[in-house]
């Protein structure tokens, strides 16, 4: 059954009392307090009163959405972890692209030398299932074969390594 069928229909509102009950996620709740200051530059002192929160917190609630967005809603740092950072995804998603016989663990591996978070390989998956792939590629280097110089293609290798790649890597994506 889905969320709208769950919830009845009721008549929109700005009273926060009357919203409170409808929430079924805190980060629902932190979003609402901030909203009415962020959006329509509200006063922060009369949402704090409203809201029951001191004003100090609700401005700090406002400063790590304005620089988190919604992530910054989120209270725990096993809920902010949840989720990958953009640049890890982005990294993800390109080393996938580029280079389609990477297996879910070497990108981690890769992701993990790059940015010094591992992610579990379900996230890899996942993440590769929710982004969007890179229409243009561009290769860091061309491909080993393709290197004259031979000083070059070990300045790539070595540089590669230093990046996470394995040597099983290296044989498959040359």
């Amino acid at each position: 059954m889905s969320a709208s069928r769950l919830r009845k229909r009721i008549e929109p509102t700005h009273e926060w009392q009357e919203l409170l009950p409808l929430f079924w996620w805190p980060e629902q709740v932190e979003y609402e307090r901030i909203r009415q200051p962020v959006l329509f530059g509200g006063s922060v002192a009369e949402r704090a009163e409203e809201t029951g929160v001191s004003e100090r917190t609700l401005r700090r609630r406002m400063e790590r959405f304005e620089a988190e967005g919604m992530e910054g809603l989120f209270s725990t740092e096993k809920a902010r972890r949840r989720r990958l950072p953009p640049g890890i995804r982005r990294l993800i998603v390109d080393l996938k692209a580029e280079y389609p016989p990477f297996n879910l663990n070497e990108i981690a591996n890769i992701a993990y030398v790059v940015f010094g978070r591992r992610p579990d390989v379900r996230t890899v998956r996942q993440v590769l299932s929710e982004e969007a792939w890179p229409l243009k590629l561009q290769r860091d280097y061309p491909p080993y074969h393709e290197i004259p110089n031979p000083r070059e293609r070990r300045t790539a290798v070595v540089k590669l390594h230093a990046r996470g790649w394995s040597a099983k890597a290296f044989s498959t994506a040359t």
